[in-house]
Formats: structure tokens, sequence, C-alpha cells
């Protein structure tokens, strides 16, 4: 809908009809009035020119336009792209002074003038609209010259109007691997004999993210410790059906997604027991093995009867084992036992705990054969990465990032985003009051991390910002819609936005 500064249909008619006779942002034909726009910040002829608050809503912005004619001025409007036009703006200053009067009538007898033009920004257009404002003059044979600038509306309160750096993990690119908490442009390498081979022809662009879960992750140690200050989240999804028996209900979700503070991914020392050692005991008549296991040696003794063999020795040495944060228990048949690195034992440095006890036959028959699964191999390697990763960074001197998080979209008073606020916010400032108070909370883990979800973080080098989980469904480019799938048993990945303001 068209809004004008006074009050005329026949100018609006006439505007319409000789609309073809000039096209935007150029002026107009020579025997028309020509007009000249600037919206550029500064100060002239004592007028503030330019958007106050950089375009926000209800704020004002104010234009110097420049009209020349070969015949004398009549008229003065000015027209807005959106249904929303506050009758509030209004010409503040023209040069020669007083030569349009409240109807957009020019009072004297001039064909040269310089127009300031304060124009207020509806409160009712919407943030990231754009708006085209179109500026028309007349002159005395009804002839029309226009120009129009165009801006973009943001929200009120963002009056600083620093956008904000928006990074995009659309579905749309499952088959990338763009997801929260992935790998996305980090450097994949292997060191072999002291040298950097590149894998899997990926870029070596550093991202933000560094994923603990993927089957790769644990042979690239390396990287996370040459990485340590650039890396911002830890990302991981629990598999508790495999490592987490017995320990999940009170500290983690099964099949839930969490980022975690990379100074917080002890977390995933304390909170994930390792992955049974099995260990199978085989012989008749009597023998003695000696086993060898996180610093303690201890025999195994078997005197004619095979399926006494493990009762006794958990019986006997299980508080020895357990006073060093490991587990000792009978296996699935009696010939069978397991050990495994406790949750939440002080275990950094103990290297020695992520790896296969060794057997030594002593005497007699009895002997034992170690056998153990895919995951145990995953799931130990990762501890013992992550303990490496930490002690590597003591010894550099290195410093992990510290980030906070909070759920916002739960959140009651000042911090409540909802995802349909999430997608609306594109200025930082007040972002003071959103995020206000997530440091003090100290929460070092955003988790469990479901679909349609707005979680907030700061992190110790200055960051600001907001992750919105993926809806349900998506929407792709194409205008199709995608069903989303939260992060499960199968699917390891997490799609969303990360609003982020960089100091």
């Amino acid at each position: 809908m068209v809004k004008k500064i006074f009050n005329s249909a026949m100018i609006l008619a006439l505007l319409v009809m000789l609309g073809s006779c000039a096209q935007i942002n150029e002026a107009p034909d020579f025997a028309q009035p020509s007009i000249t726009v600037n919206v550029k910040e500064g100060v002239i002829d004592g007028v503030n020119i330019g958007p106050e608050k950089a375009y926000e809503q209800k704020s004002n912005v104010t234009y110097q336009l420049t009209v020349t004619s070969t015949k004398k001025l009549s008229k003065f409007m000015v027209s807005s792209s959106s249904d929303a036009f506050d009758l509030s703006s209004k010409v503040v200053k023209t040069v020669p002074a007083d030569a349009i009067d409240s109807n957009g009538d020019f009072k004297k007898n001039i064909k040269d003038a310089v127009i300031y033009y304060e124009y207020h920004i509806h409160e009712n257009i919407a943030p990231k609209t754009s708006e085209t404002l179109t500026f028309t003059v007349f002159d005395e044979n009804n002839s029309a010259g226009f120009i129009s600038s165009s801006h973009t509306v943001i929200k009120k309160g963002s009056t600083q109007g620093q956008l904000l750096r928006v990074i995009d993990m659309p579905y749309t690119n499952e088959a990338s691997g763009l997801a929260i908490g992935t790998q996305d442009n980090m450097m994949y390498s292997i060191e072999e004999d002291g040298n950097l081979t590149p894998d899997r022809s990926v870029t070596t662009q550093r991202g933000p993210f560094f994923s603990l879960m993927h089957a790769i992750d644990v042979n690239y140690g390396t990287d996370a410790v040459r990485m340590a200050d650039d890396i911002d989240f830890i990302g991981y999804r629990v598999n508790g059906n495999t490592v987490q028996a017995g320990y999940l209900p009170s500290i983690l979700t099964n099949n839930a997604y969490y980022l975690t503070s990379p100074s917080d991914s002890l977390l995933l020392l304390s909170a994930y027991p390792g992955v049974y050692h099995r260990i199978r005991v085989f012989g008749s008549g009597t023998g003695t093995v000696r086993v060898t296991y996180g610093g303690l040696v201890r025999d195994m003794v078997l005197n004619g009867n095979l399926s006494n063999v493990v009762p006794d020795f958990v019986n006997k040495y299980g508080a020895d084992f357990s006073a060093i944060g490991v587990e000792v228990t009978n296996g699935g048949q009696r010939s069978e036992f397991r050990v495994r690195a406790l949750p939440n034992q002080p275990n950094t440095g103990r290297f020695d705990l992520y790896q296969p006890p060794v057997f030594e036959v002593i005497e007699g028959t009895l002997s034992a054969v170690l056998y153990s699964t895919r995951d145990w191999l995953k799931v130990n390697t990762l501890r013992k990465t992550m303990e490496e990763f930490y002690s590597q960074l003591r010894k550099e001197g290195k410093q992990v990032k510290v980030v906070k998080f909070m759920r916002l979209d739960n959140a009651t008073g000042a911090n409540r985003v909802t995802p349909e606020y999430f997608d609306a916010l594109t200025h930082d400032n007040e972002w003071d009051t959103l995020l206000a108070g997530i440091e003090e909370k100290g929460v070092e883990r955003a988790g469990p991390m479901l679909l349609n979800q707005v979680w907030g973080f700061v992190t110790s080098d200055g960051k600001k910002g907001m992750i919105r989980t993926s809806p349900a469904t998506w929407v792709i480019s194409t205008g199709v819609s995608a069903s989303v799938p939260a992060p499960n048993s199968n699917n390891f990945h997490l799609y969303g936005t990360i609003k982020l303001q960089v100091p």
C-alpha cells in the first residue's frame, strides 16, 4: 500500500500514470525534475544525515535529497513499499528554507532545492524485511522525477547495529556432515614418522567444533592438541547401549546430543566408564597365571575346578583394583572376568588403565585370553586420547577455552528466546540482556540437545552466541520440506544455526 505525506488522490493517480517515465535509482529525463539521494551518515547544513539506529524499528532515518529542475517545482511526495507507514515522518529542513509546506506543496517560486526528510521506521515492519522508499517531485507541468532508496529493517533495541555472524548447519547438507559438533572444515591428519599426512582430502581450514563420537576421531588426537586454542565446543552423542550400562541414568541421557566446553572435556573421562576388557580363562588340573594391569600384579590360581578361578580372583583382589579406579567383575560365564576403568575417578595420567591386561603363565595348564569388541577399542582409545590431550596441553602451556551454556527457549524473564525470536535476531547489542547470568551459572555443558531448542553460550575469549537446533521439519532452499531426525542410536548429527557475536 502506498502512503503519502499529504492528501491528494489526483497526485497518486498521476504518479502511477507517469511512473513508467523514470527508473528507480536513476535520474529521470532532463525535462523532468532530477533527484539525487544521500543517506550516508554525517552532518550537512546542521542536519544529522543517515540512520540514527542502523535502520531499527521505531527509529529515524534522515535523507538528503537534491532536486534540480528546468521548471518551477510544485509537489513533493514519499511512498513506501511497506504497508506500515508512520505518518510522523516529515520534512525537517529545506534549502532554501521553508520551501515545502505540510501538504508537500512547494511554497516558493524555485527550481532547485535541497530537502532533508526524516523517515520514521514503523514498529510493525518485521526485522530482516527489505523496505524501499520512493521520493517523487513534480514540476509545474506535472512532470515527475523520482528516485528510490532501500534498507533492511532490524529489530528494535539493536542500537549498535553490529550484524551477527551466522553459522548455518542445515539438514540439507547432511551428506557432507555439516552439523553441530562435526569436524567440519577441520584438518584431518595422521602422524607417521613425524610427518603430517592429509587424510580424506578435507580442507585445512579450522572450524569451531570437534566431535568425539565419530569412529575416526580416536585416530586424530594430535590434531586436538594442535588446535586446542581454536576449539570452541566439543560435541558428542551418548551411546548408552554399549558404554554406559549402570552409569547413565544419573549422568547423561542415552542417545542424546551434547555440547561441552573444551575445559570440561574431562566429563568424558568421568561420565564414560571404560568399556570392559574381557578375559576368558582355560585349563584343567592346576595352574597359575600372573595378571598385570594398572600397575598391579596379581595371580590367578587354578586348583582343579576352572569355574572357581574367576570368582576367587574377583573376591580376593577386587578391592585392590577398585583402589586404583578399576572395576573387576565376573563375566557372562564362570570362566570369564572383566576389568574396566570406573567413572568419576581421578585417573588423569593413568594411561595404562586403557591398555589390556598382560598375562604370564607361571605354571600348570591355566591360561587366559583377552578378547575385546570394537567398542572397547573405540571408547578406551578415546578416553586415553582425551587424557593425553590435557597432559600435552599442560606441557605446552596452552589454555583451552571455557564455555558456559544455558538453555533459553524454556527460560523465564529476560533470558527467554524462542526459536521464532532467535530467527528474527539480526544484531547483537541486546544479547547483554538475553545472555545475562550465563557465566554466573557456570554450566559447561549443553544438553541433552534436541530439536527446536535455543541455547545461549559465552566463551572465555569473549564470544557470545546462541544455538537454535533444527525444527523437526526443515524447508530446504527449493521450498520442499524435509524431515529432520533427532540424534538417536543411528544418527550422530544435530542440525541447526549458530548466531555469533565476535569481539
